[in-house]
């Protein structure tokens, strides 16, 4: 099972995302989180119980609260984490900020797909390269 975590403040996005992996061929146990807070307690939860860390966790870009950057800036840190793949999910493409994302340390910056359809195969794919075991 791909333990993934996903941080999108929109209800309707986080929805969609939801049911696009329970379209995917890949058994997944999807963790939403709404806010920077959540995502802090949730990894903070896996730490403590020594439970599967997360293979992926997805970031929205921008927040109210803050960016998909600050909150990467905020939780990098954690052990947890070493084993983890992140990625963020936006729907803007802006070089300088997806210059700033692979320099602050995600292993993918990941366009909104339109699309359902799409959708479903953008995490498929996803959750197959990034659940390959690292080294």
């Amino acid at each position: 099972m791909v333990e993934i975590i996903l941080l999108e403040d929109n209800l309707v996005e986080a929805t969609l995302f939801e049911s696009a992996i329970e379209e995917t061929t890949i058994a997944c146990q999807l963790h939403v989180a709404h806010n920077y807070k959540l995502v802090v307690k949730q990894l903070e939860s896996w730490q403590k119980d020594n439970n599967p860390y997360p293979k992926i966790i997805v970031l929205d870009m921008y927040t109210p609260e803050m960016t998909g950057l600050e909150i990467l800036e905020k939780i990098k840190n954690y052990p947890i984490l070493e084993r983890c793949t992140i990625a963020m999910l936006t729907g803007l493409s802006d070089d300088t900020v997806i210059k700033q994302a692979y320099e602050s340390g995600i292993n993918a910056y990941l366009d909104k797909p339109i699309d359902f359809d799409d959708l479903v195969r953008m995490i498929e794919g996803m959750i197959k390269f990034f659940s390959l075991p690292k080294k």
